[in-house]
C-alpha cells in the first residue's frame, strides 16, 4: 500500500511499492502525459523521494501518486554486464575479516565471486547500489562516517557493495580499489551503471592509472580578472543543476541564494547568475573595468583595471559572495557553472592565477539597494520521516535547546546539542534525501544536508529545515530550533 512520509514541505518519500525504480519510471509517464517536468523523483532501495517546486504542486500532485499501483514492475529486458577490476588492498579489509571470521584473501574471493545487479544510484554521481552480495559480508556502516573516501574505493554496507566514483565522506567498509570511471559529467552517457546492469568485481593484482580528466580552460572570451588569492572554500556557483538526483547529482547551487541573489541584483545581473562565493580571504585583480558588488560593501563599486578587489569575510557570516556585472563564465556540467565539491562537476575550486571572463552586459538595473537578507537565530523545522525511530520526546528536545555547528561545508553542517534516544536501531535503507534534511548519524550528532549534500543516504531523518532557513544554519555557529507554523 501506497504511503506518503513528509519530507519538508516540498517533498515525500514514498513507500509500500514493490519496485521502486519502475514504480517512479510509471509516474514518471503520468507526470509527462500531463506535459509536467517540475516533479524530480530518487528511487531508491525500498522508496522514492518525490519532490516538486513548491507545497500547492506537491499538494496537487497527491492523488496522482496514490493512482500509481504499488505492484507496479519494470518489463525483462537483456542486461548490460560490467566488469570491474579490483586489487584488493582496502583500508577495512584486515576488520572486515574478523569481523567475518575470515581471511582478507577469503574475503576477496567471496566479494568477486559473487554476480552483483544495479538497484538503483543515488548518493553521488555515478554512484550505484549494488544488490547480491553474499550474507557474511553484510556488515553495518561504521559508526563514523569518514570525513574522505578515496575515488575508487570498493566497499560494502547492509546488503550493498558500490564503487564511490569520486574522493567524499562515507561511511561504508572498504575492501578494496579500483580505477574504472564511474560518471563523465562531459559525457552523452555520464553514468557507467544503470538500474538492472550485472556487475561482476574481477581480483587484478596491479591496476590502470586513473585518469586524471580533461584540461579544464579557466576562461571563454575575453579575459576578465585573474584570482590573486583563492581564499577559503571559494568557488564558481550560480543557481545549481537541479533534477539530476536520480543518476546521483546533487543541487549544488550557492549555499545561501537569497544573499548571493541579492549580490547579483546590485549590478544588474539575473539572481542566479554565476558568481564567487567563499568563506573569505578572496581577492581578484580586474583585467579591464569592472562593476562589482560583495556581501560586506552591499553596494555597486567600480574596479579600474590593473586594481584588486578583496572580500575578507566575517561581519557574523560564514559564507559571502562577490559578484560581477555580466556573470562569470565558467566551465558547465549538466547546464551549470556551480562547483559541486561532493562530486567535482563544474569548475575547479579556485586557485591562485586562474582566470575568468564574464558574460555581456544586458542592461540590467545596478541596484543601489536591493533585499539582503537578515539573519536570525530561530531556525523553522518540521517532522522528519524518520521521526519514529526516535523516542516520543525527540521532536520537543529538537526544539528546547541550542545546538552548535562544529562543522561546515558545502555538503552539510554538522550540529551538536541535545542528544536524541533511538528507539530503532537497525539500518535504514538508503532513501532520497532533500537539501535542510537532518539526519541523525550513529554518533548521535545532527548532520544538515546543504548544496552539495548526497542524494540518497541511510541515516533517518529527524526532521527538515525550511527552505529560506536552511542558510541561516550554514551562515552561523548556534542556531535554535523551533516548529515550523
Amino acid at each position: 500500500m501506497i504511503q506518503l512520509l513528509p519530507i519538508g514541505n516540498r517533498a515525500v518519500i514514498v513507500t509500500g511499492m514493490t519496485d521502486p525504480t519502475a514504480w517512479a519510471s510509471a509516474l514518471g509517464k503520468h507526470l509527462a502525459a500531463r506535459g509536467s517536468d517540475a516533479v524530480f523523483m530518487i528511487p531508491a532501495a525500498e522508496t522514492v523521494l518525490v519532490a516538486c517546486a513548491s507545497a500547492t504542486a506537491l499538494a496537487q500532485l497527491s492523488p496522482m501518486i496514490h493512482s500509481v499501483p504499488a505492484s507496479v514492475t519494470s518489463p525483462t529486458a537483456p542486461a548490460v554486464l560490467v566488469e570491474i577490476p579490483v586489487v584488493y588492498d582496502g583500508e577495512d579489509l584486515s576488520e572486515i575479516a574478523q569481523k567475518t571470521g575470515l581471511s582478507p584473501a577469503q574475503v576477496a574471493a567471496l566479494h568477486s565471486e559473487a554476480s552483483y545487479t544495479v538497484a538503483f544510484c543515488g548518493f553521488a554521481p555515478g554512484f550505484a547500489y549494488l544488490r547480491g552480495l553474499p550474507s557474511m559480508l553484510q556488515l553495518p556502516r561504521r559508526l563514523t562516517p569518514r570525513a574522505q573516501v578515496p575515488a575508487g574505493a570498493v566497499a560494502v554496507a547492509s546488503e550493498y557493495t558500490a564503487v564511490y566514483p569520486t574522493a567524499s565522506p562515507g561511511g561504508w567498509n572498504l575492501l578494496g580499489t579500483t580505477s574504472v570511471t564511474l560518471f563523465d559529467g562531459s559525457a552523452d552517457e555520464p553514468a557507467l551503471l544503470h538500474p538492472g546492469d550485472r556487475v561482476r568485481f574481477v581480483p587484478v593484482s596491479s591496476l590502470l592509472e586513473r585518469p586524471t580528466g580533461r584540461p579544464r580552460p579557466h576562461a571563454w572570451g575575453q579575459q576578465a580578472f585573474t584570482v590573486t588569492a583563492p581564499g577559503i572554500a571559494s568557488s564558481i556557483q550560480d543557481g545549481g543543476r537541479s533534477g539530476h538526483g536520480d543518476i546521483g547529482v546533487s543541487p549544488s547551487g550557492m549555499v545561501d541564494p537569497l544573499l548571493g541573489g541579492a549580490i547579483n541584483r546590485f549590478v544588474g545581473n539575473r539572481p542566479d547568475a554565476a558568481l564567487i562565493e567563499t568563506c573569505g580571504g578572496v581577492a581578484i585583480r580586474a583585467d579591464h573595468t569592472l562593476i562589482v558588488s560583495s556581501s560586506e560593501t552591499l553596494a555597486p563599486s567600480v574596479v579600474p583595471a590593473g586594481k584588486t578587489f578583496h572580500v575578507a569575510g566575517g561581519s557574523g557570516r560564514r559564507w559571502h559572495y562577490l559578484a560581477i556585472r555580466g556573470g562569470i563564465l565558467a566551465e558547465q556540467a549538466l547546464g551549470s557553472s556551480s562547483t559541486d565539491t561532493l562530486s567535482g562537476l563544474g569548475p575547479p575550486p579556485l586557485t591562485a592565477g586562474q582566470t575568468f571572463a564574464v558574460g555581456p552586459d544586458t542592461g540590467g538595473l545596478v541596484a543601489d539597494v536591493a533585499p539582503v537578507p537578515t539573519m536570525r537565530r530561530n531556525v523553522r523545522i518540521s517532522v522528519g520521516p524518520r521521526l519514529d525511530w526516535f523516542a516520543s520526546d525527540a521532536f520537543a528536545i529538537l526544539t528546547a535547546g541550542e545546538y552548535a555547528v562544529t562543522q561546515s561545508s558545502r555538503v552539510g553542517v554538522r550540529l551538536v546539542g541535545p542528544r536524541l534516544s533511538r528507539v530503532q536501531h537497525g539500518e535504514l535503507p538508503s532513501e532520497g534525501l532533500v537539501r535542510g534534511a537532518i539526519q541523525v548519524v550513529p554518533s548521535g550528532e545532527l548532520v544538515m544536508m546543504l548544496s552539495d549534500h548526497p542524494t540518497t543516504g541511510g541515516y533517518p531523518v529527524v526532521a527538515v529545515v525550511h527552505p529560506d532557513d536552511v542558510a541561516t544554519v550554514a551562515q552561523l555557529d548556534v542556531v535554535t530550533f523551533v516548529t515550523n507554523g
